[in-house]
């Protein structure tokens, strides 16, 4: 059986790792400190003429969350390596630069501790029957999620050869713009964060349409500068 390691450079994921740690800890202390006022079930969708009653058990609401982060977390750190040993197997070099494709991954680990933590007290609040501040939190977390977004961006410029010529070309044209892109993105993560628990709303709506526009302006620009280098 190979011997299959968890990166090529541990150093490079362990922030990542640690946030999921720290992530994983902060569910369980909830979930201890929750228990003794959770209830045991809690309908989620009540029975009707077509379904059934949806009922989640007090136990699945405490270690759900956690349990599907370490699992993502395992499947999520193995990903570069498998990626290398396949493309090794079919003979084809690696799209990202070794090391960047690591950070990369690294920072969607992140992103998905950050959203799992807020969802999983969001869970057992409901259980307990406390007020947590959902919607806020969770354009918070999104803010924090966009600002990793903004991080891993100039580090995710393909080198993928095998691309078909036109693409190549695309590929060429937007990567001088992904680092000012960044920037702004990260701008954007802040200002979420800010508005967050003034309207929690409004901020869920920056983050996506500020996100979504910014891509595709990406991508625009690129093919404007294609066109042009192509006219010269």
């Amino acid at each position: 059986m190979p011997n299959l390691r968890l990166s090529p450079d541990l150093k490079v994921l362990r922030p990542a790792l640690v946030t999921v740690g720290v992530a994983c800890v902060t569910m369980a202390v909830a979930s201890v400190v929750f228990w003794p006022d959770m209830a045991e079930s809690l309908v989620t969708r009540a029975a009707n003429g077509r379904h059934g009653e949806s009922v989640v058990q007090r136990w699945f609401a405490a270690g759900a969350f956690p349990i599907i982060l370490l699992l993502l977390t395992a499947l999520f750190a193995v990903t570069p390596e498998l990626d290398r040993k396949l493309r090794r197997v079919i003979g084809q070099k690696s799209a990202l630069n070794s090391a960047n494709g690591v950070r990369v991954m690294g920072y969607l680990i992140s992103g998905v501790a950050i959203a799992m933590t807020v969802s999983h007290f969001g869970l057992v609040s409901a259980f307990a029957g406390t007020n947590f501040p959902m919607a806020e939190s969770m354009a918070a977390s999104l803010g924090l999620i966009v600002i990793l977004l903004g991080n891993a961006l100039p580090l995710s410029r393909s080198q993928d050869l095998s691309l078909p010529p036109y693409l190549q070309r695309l590929q060429d044209a937007v990567g001088p713009i992904y680092r000012p892109a960044a920037r702004v993105l990260v701008l954007i993560g802040g200002a979420t964060i800010a508005l967050a628990f003034v309207s929690a709303w409004a901020a869920l709506l920056l983050a996506t349409l500020g996100t979504i526009t910014l891509i595709l302006g990406i991508y625009a620009v690129g093919l404007a500068r294609m066109r042009s280098q192509a006219k010269a």
